[in-house]
């Protein structure tokens, strides 16, 4: 027998063992590798089809775990899943899959914490620890990118989510590129799957005082919001009945750009019930966002959910302002437990004309542009996906 070594797509790199097996080892493969004496069975712990150096299906054995171009299991088990970080979240991860259980493949193993849990895929979420993960956040896009206007194919590069219409035809352009509708409508070929949001108010503490200037509120601006947040529950129950595992999301405004969300004004403020998703439009900094953060944080629901909503015009900035605060904004969300995911405030002045034909966005902005694009690859993990020129995309 002589020593060999082989490199795998795994959680590890070359492991050793040997060529034919134990003297006891018949087709099944060898024994040597593996932590249990003679077996393992897959490429990844050395070989071994039985506990006694490698039985073959012929003995009773179990048959050797498929590899294809490196990867054990082909064919026969289910991708990995997450499981559960170690106590101290840097030093790895445990993730678990099932398999055909006529072949002799693992069903757990153990990842360094920046180790995507499939080939290609990314880090998991919850290790902002964790040099080169992505930390908590799970999603990055664009407001209404294709809702006013079909602009998915300019953005796909570094998105995994679209605002449309939650018009068929465009959810259905999205999915070619593997981008799933922030929506409620699910593609015609199934996937990927929507994320089944749906914003029932937009710039909803702001609407409270809206509604107090058009209609009496004796008891001040918390009767405008309670009429804001009868309607808002109103909207999310008839939402939940035909969709139950959809997204009820409201935002809240800054509506004198104080830094300070409009809803902190409103004595007694509680959400809208069934509302698990809550946006935070950050047009004034990291910094303020973050404190707006703080006192959401107590509002939400069991497993609700912040989105922070950042600026991505030049109205709220010079662009080297916004580039700093682009990576500041990052750079907390993405260490916040709560705070699920990025929506950029747009990606084309195409979006803001008219009225506002003279402000440049993020397209528009060449090094926002990059930052965003930056930021978009860490969160989604889409690290080789190259942007189309606006020739290979249809018209917005």
């Amino acid at each position: 027998m002589r020593p060999f070594c082989v490199l795998v797509l795994v959680a590890g790199g070359c492991v050793c063992g040997t060529v034919g097996g134990g003297p006891d080892g018949g087709p099944g493969g060898g024994g040597g590798g593996s932590a249990n004496p003679g077996g393992g069975g897959t490429l990844e712990t050395g070989g071994g089809g039985s506990a006694t150096g490698g039985g073959g299906p012929q003995d009773g054995g179990l048959l050797p775990c498929p590899v294809d171009a490196g990867i054990d299991g082909a064919g026969v088990c289910t991708l990995w899943a997450f499981s559960a970080f170690d106590a101290a979240c840097t030093d790895g991860y445990t993730r678990t899959r099932s398999c055909d259980g006529r072949y002799d493949c693992r069903t757990s193993d153990h990842n360094g914490c920046a180790a995507g849990v499939n080939v290609g895929a990314p880090a998991p979420p919850g290790c902002p620890a964790c040099s080169g993960a992505p930390g908590y956040l799970e999603y990055f896009g664009y407001w209404r990118d294709s809702d006013f206007r079909n602009m998915v194919c300019q953005l796909q590069d570094h998105v995994n989510f679209s605002m449309t219409n939650d018009g068929q035809s465009i959810v259905d352009f999205a999915a070619t590129f593997g981008v799933p509708n922030f929506g409620l409508t699910a593609p015609t070929v199934g996937a990927p799957a929507p994320l089944q949001a749906v914003v029932v108010r937009d710039d909803a503490d702001a609407s409270a005082y809206g509604y107090c200037a058009m209609n009496p509120c004796p008891n001040g601006i918390i009767d405008g919001w309670n009429a804001v947040k009868m309607q808002a529950e109103s909207d999310g129950d008839a939402i939940r009945a035909q969709h139950p595992n959809a997204h009820i999301m409201i935002n809240l405004a800054d509506g004198d750009a104080n830094g300070q969300l409009d809803f902190q004004t409103i004595p007694d403020f509680t959400l809208p019930r069934g509302v698990d998703w809550v946006g935070l439009e950050c047009y004034t900094g990291a910094a303020s966002c973050q404190a707006n953060m703080n006192v959401v944080r107590g509002l939400l629901p069991p497993g609700g959910k912040a989105w922070v909503i950042a600026a991505g015009v030049n109205s709220y900035g010079t662009e080297d302002a916004l580039v700093s605060d682009a990576q500041a904004m990052f750079d907390w969300a993405h260490a916040d437990p709560d705070v699920i995911g990025i929506i950029v405030f747009v990606w084309s002045n195409q979006i803001l004309c008219p009225p506002d034909c003279m402000s440049l966005a993020v397209k528009q902005l060449p090094n926002l542009l990059a930052k965003y694009r930056a930021i978009g690859d860490i969160i989604t993990g889409k690290t080789n996906v190259d942007p189309k020129p606006d020739s290979a995309c249809p018209p917005p």
